[in-house]
């Protein structure tokens, strides 16, 4: 479980930058549990449109999720046991809490990137960067002009290297600039499940094998974990007895931006 200690950090961020930039961070922070909420709320609504949809296709006795049950449910004539999704609403709909789901945990790698470089003040040791073009790429590549911050870079590392991520910035960018990555009601006898795959697609000459929906949520899942795992650097890094010294020359972290007070919930 990832423990994120957010109020001390916001208020170390406080004390030793000042509110505007602590009010930044806080904005970050505010943003990031917002959107965790929203990607929950993704995934439970695909996984029970689908699971609902599947159990009305099929008799009392039958058994949810494997091979069989689905292979009753899409192929059954029965009067008794309605066709699965004939009209295919269900299959529309999984698929767009999906993508929903699969857009907003992407963009909490770019609002994490603001948290980090925001508590860690990355401005003052790279060409700032501009507030619209943060990203965990952009912030990396400002943390390697220091040592102190190679904790920072491992954990990004870590995470824009994963086979999860990879997929996942593939499956968004596919979505969102080239077409939907289509999917099928499939049983496996030989994994003995039975759900909506996702089709295979290409991407940037990297070709990505099809994927189950339940597999897809996991990896959101495992996104999310190495996500939080570049949050916690932060704290660590304030928490450190050889805390880096900031210079308190005003930088133009903040220029022409104003940023709300919020509560931090996370």
């Amino acid at each position: 479980m990832i423990s994120w200690d957010i109020g001390d950090l916001s208020r170390k961020v406080v004390a030793r930058h000042g509110e505007t930039v602590g009010d930044r961070f806080q904005s970050a922070v505010q943003s990031f549990a917002l959107k965790r909420d929203i990607v929950s709320y993704h995934c439970d609504e695909a996984k029970r449109i689908f699971q609902e949809a599947v159990e009305a296709s099929i008799d009392a006795r039958g058994q949810f999720g494997d091979a069989h049950s689905l292979l009753l449910a899409v192929f059954s004539n029965h009067e008794t046991i309605p066709k699965w999704d004939s009209s295919g609403l269900a299959k529309l709909k999984v698929e767009a809490h999906s993508i929903a789901a699969a857009q907003a945990i992407h963009s909490m790698g770019d609002v994490m990137a603001n948290a980090c470089y925001c508590a860690m003040r990355l401005d003052l040791h790279s060409p700032a960067i501009d507030l619209n073009r943060l990203s965990l790429r952009c912030i990396n590549k400002a943390a390697k002009k220091s040592s102190e911050f190679a904790h920072l870079n491992s954990a990004i590392e870590k995470l824009l290297s994963s086979s999860q991520w990879r997929y996942l910035n593939a499956y968004v960018n596919t979505t969102k600039h080239v077409s939907l990555a289509f999917s099928s009601l499939n049983a496996s006898f030989d994994e003995d499940r039975g759900g909506i795959k996702f089709h295979a697609f290409d991407y940037k000459g990297t070709h990505y094998k099809e994927k189950w929906l339940d597999d897809l949520l996991e990896d959101l899942n495992s996104v999310y974990r190495l996500v939080g795992a570049v949050g916690l650097q932060p704290n660590s890094n304030y928490s450190e007895r050889s805390a880096i010294r900031y210079s308190s020359t005003e930088s133009t972290l903040n220029k022409g931006f104003v940023y709300p007070r919020l509560a931090c919930r996370v």
